[in-house]
């Protein structure tokens, strides 16, 4: 008749190999899943703190703007944030900068805040700047800028880069403003 073979028929040594070969397949899985990279999340966490200095002879505006990021490390192993560069712009000109190295280590599946402070100048053309802040009959002087923000990650041999373009109000009005 048909032949039929139980698992017990079977000799020790091939049940020994396939648990063997499970026991590899599931130890190459859980090494591929941990270190596999995920995405490592870079978010705004706003301005912090604006001062903001007039420069009457010049009819120039400095403000010094204290930004945050909120950085998250969903990967089991640390991932280093190399460089961060952000430009500040006002009515699509670029009016500062800021660009640093070796800024932060982000341990595993944790975040972190890491703060950054940029100047921003305008006077010449944005002269009026100048005057619609420092105009006394005006209780709120509002300005719009334009921040892109650009993070380089490192881990495990690999590189990436975020980039973030946000907008903020900024009162332009006092020596400082404390959001």
């Amino acid at each position: 008749m048909g032949s039929q073979h139980s698992a017990a028929a079977r000799p020790s040594s091939c049940r020994r190999k396939q648990e063997d070969d499970r026991d590899g397949l599931l130890a190459s899985g859980l090494v591929v899943f941990f270190l596999f990279p995920h995405s490592v999340l870079v978010d705004d966490d706003g301005i912090k703190v604006v001062k903001v200095t007039f420069n009457k002879q010049d009819s120039l505006v400095i403000l010094t703007i204290m930004a945050t990021l909120k950085i998250r490390n969903s990967n089991f192993y640390t991932v280093a944030v190399t460089s961060l560069s952000s430009q500040i712009q006002y009515m699509n000109t670029v009016v500062g900068t800021y660009v640093t190295t070796n800024v932060s280590l982000i341990p595993p599946r944790s975040e972190q805040l890491v703060n950054f402070t940029g100047k921003a100048e305008m006077g010449g053309p944005f002269s009026y700047v100048y005057f619609f802040c420092t105009v006394p009959e005006i209780l709120v002087h509002n300005i719009v800028i334009f921040m892109r923000t650009s993070v380089k990650i490192s881990y495990i041999g690999l590189m990436t880069q975020s980039s973030l373009e946000t907008h903020h109000y900024v009162d332009c009005g006092g020596n400082s403003t404390a959001i």
